[in-house]
This record gives C-alpha cells, structure tokens and sequence, in this order.
C-alpha cells in the first residue's frame, strides 16, 4: 500500500474503533511472507488471521466462518445459523 503498510493500517483502524466504539472490524492478513514470527507480528498488530498463500475459497471459507462467529461472540451478537458466507475471487 502506497501510504502506509498492511501493519501500520491494522494499528491504525483498532485505534479507531478503541476511541469511537465502533464494533470491530475482522482483518485478515492474506500474505506470501509465512516466515517464523510473521504471524505473531500480525496478531499483535491487531490482525485476526493469517492465512499464507498459495489458498483457495475452500481453504478460507471455514476460517472465514470461524472469523465471523468469533468477532459475533467479541461483539455479543449471534449471527444465525442458516446465513451463509459467501467468499468470491
């Protein structure tokens, strides 16, 4: 990203849902980079998950799903059941 980088953009929106008190945004960081301590550095700055390519749809569909109902329990919200996710390329 040309201003700023996917971490610095991550800090950068949970620092703007700390001081609104907007619900929280699920951010996912999709990256080549899987190297030792990339995910950790993704978690701590404030990203939810962190698959590495290669992925397809199916790959990310389940954690898509598992995203969307751990940020519902975060938010206490309950999503129903029978609303389907759908991932598109």
């Amino acid at each position: 990203m040309p201003i700023m980088d996917g971490y610095a953009a991550s800090r950068a929106i949970r620092s703007h849902e700390a001081l609104s008190g907007v619900r929280r945004t699920p951010i996912v960081a999709i990256t080549a980079y899987t190297l030792d301590g990339d995910r950790e550095k993704c978690l701590a700055a404030g990203k939810d998950d962190f698959p590495g390519k290669p992925y397809s749809l199916r790959d990310l569909r389940p954690q898509a799903r598992a995203l969307a109902v751990r940020n519902d329990r975060r938010q206490g919200t309950r999503r129903r059941p029978h609303r389907p996710l759908t991932l598109t390329a």
